[in-house]
């Protein structure tokens, strides 16, 4: 698939529409971050994990990770861990999970780290296609978690 097909379907999975300007937006940012993802060599680092946070959701990730506390955060059902976890949580999934599991199963527990605030599922797409080495010729995952969205 093209990255910009996969990358506008996939912020429109998120919920955007993509003739608005928040849509167009969001579009563009997650394309600057595929660009640089592409610039970045293996392995993944816990930089590169906010970075991308960072730089698909400019204003609520402006921070980094989902360090404070707020509302119960699920993913298909399952409740993800406290914001005040998530930093050991993404250092852990740098070091250890994204280097030795299948790319697929790195995905999966990295959206149930669930580590930003918003943009989760972008950042994990760019991530498993980092992670597949397909950044230049990206697939959809499949729906994981339930609910039609993969």
């Amino acid at each position: 698939m093209k990255i910009d097909d996969f990358i506008r379907l996939e912020v429109q999975h998120q919920g955007f529409d993509l003739d608005t300007d928040e849509g167009k937006l969001r579009v563009e940012w997650m394309q600057e971050a595929w660009a640089w993802a592409k610039e970045r060599p293996l392995p993944i680092t816990f930089y590169d994990v906010v970075e991308l946070g960072r730089r698909v959701e400019r204003d609520k990730n402006s921070k980094g990770v989902r360090f404070y506390n707020g509302a119960e955060v699920q993913v298909g059902g399952r409740r993800c861990p406290d914001a005040k976890d998530t930093l050991c949580l993404v250092a852990f999934w740098t070091a250890h999970v994204a280097p030795n599991s299948p790319p697929l199963e790195a995905y999966r527990i990295f959206q149930l780290i669930h580590p930003f605030a918003d943009g989760n599922g972008r950042v994990g797409k760019i991530l498993l296609s980092w992670l597949n080495g397909t950044l230049d010729d990206p697939e959809m995952t499949p729906d994981l978690f339930g609910g039609g969205i993969p």
